[in-house]
C-alpha cells in the first residue's frame, strides 16, 4: 500500500540520482523530473481515491424536527437507524406539491404511530409477494 510519507523518500532519492548524474544533459534531467512528478501525483491520487470517507456525527436532522405533519401532504417517508454516520434514528418526510423534506420527531406519538404502520404494511405486502 502506497504511504503519502513515503512520496518525500521517493523525490529525495530520485532528487539526489539526477543531481548526480553528470553525464545527463539539463532537458533529460527536466523530463525525469517531470515523469517522477507524473508519477507521483497518479500514485497519490490512486492512494486518495481508495481511502474511505465515513462522515462521523453528519445526521440529516440537526433539531428535534417536527412532531406532527398532515397524512394528506405526505408523498415519501425514509427512516434512518442509528449508524456510524449519526447516533439516533431519523425520519424524513418528503411533502407533496412542494417535495419539501421535514425532519419528523421520532419520539413524537406520531411517528410511533407512522412507524408501526409502516412496518404493518412492509410485513403485509412481504406476505401477498407484492
Amino acid at each position: 500500500m502506497f504511504h503519502p510519507h513515503a512520496t518525500s523518500i521517493y523525490i529525495r532519492t530520485i532528487s539526489s540520482f539526477l543531481n548526480s548524474s553528470s553525464e545527463l544533459s539539463n532537458l533529460q534531467k527536466k523530463t525525469m523530473r517531470s515523469a517522477v512528478v507524473l508519477l507521483l501525483t497518479c500514485m497519490l491520487l490512486a492512494y486518495v481515491k481508495g481511502v474511505a470517507i465515513a462522515p462521523k456525527g453528519r445526521c440529516l436532522c440537526m433539531d428535534g424536527g417536527v412532531n406532527f405533519i398532515p397524512h394528506r401532504n405526505i408523498a415519501n417517508i425514509n427512516i434512518y437507524h442509528p449508524s456510524s454516520a449519526c447516533n439516533h434514528m431519523e425520519i424524513i418526510v418528503t411533502l407533496k406539491d412542494v417535495a419539501e423534506k421535514k425532519c419528523l420527531n421520532p419520539e413524537s406519538r406520531f411517528a410511533q404511530n407512522l412507524i408501526k404502520n409502516f412496518q404493518q404494511n412492509k410485513r403485509s405486502l412481504e406476505k401477498t409477494g407484492a
